[in-house]
């Protein structure tokens, strides 16, 4: 697959050398390159703390999206919902 990279002249500069050095191909030095990175285990994110507006707001999506799941039951999965979809077998 073909893309753009838009890379910093200095990193450029780099990769044609090393390129060079190791009689490789800039495609097949960057392809390597990028490839050992999605092996390595990602690092882990640093989640900041939540605060008390960021944790009511949670709560809040958390009550909204409780209540829609709540409504969703009786038409969707109550009573008589299988029948209706086999034309009244079970």
């Amino acid at each position: 697959m073909k893309t753009t990279l838009d890379l910093p002249d200095e990193v450029y500069r780099e990769l044609k050398i090393r390129a060079a050095r190791e009689g490789a191909t800039l495609t097949n030095l960057i392809a390597s390159a990028l490839a050992s990175a999605l092996n390595r285990p990602a690092a882990p994110v640093r989640q900041r703390p939540l605060n008390k507006r960021d944790e009511q707001k949670i709560r809040e999506w958390m009550e909204k999206e409780s209540a829609f799941l709540e409504s969703m039951r009786g038409p969707v999965f109550g009573e008589g919902a299988v029948a209706g979809l086999l034309g009244g077998r079970r």
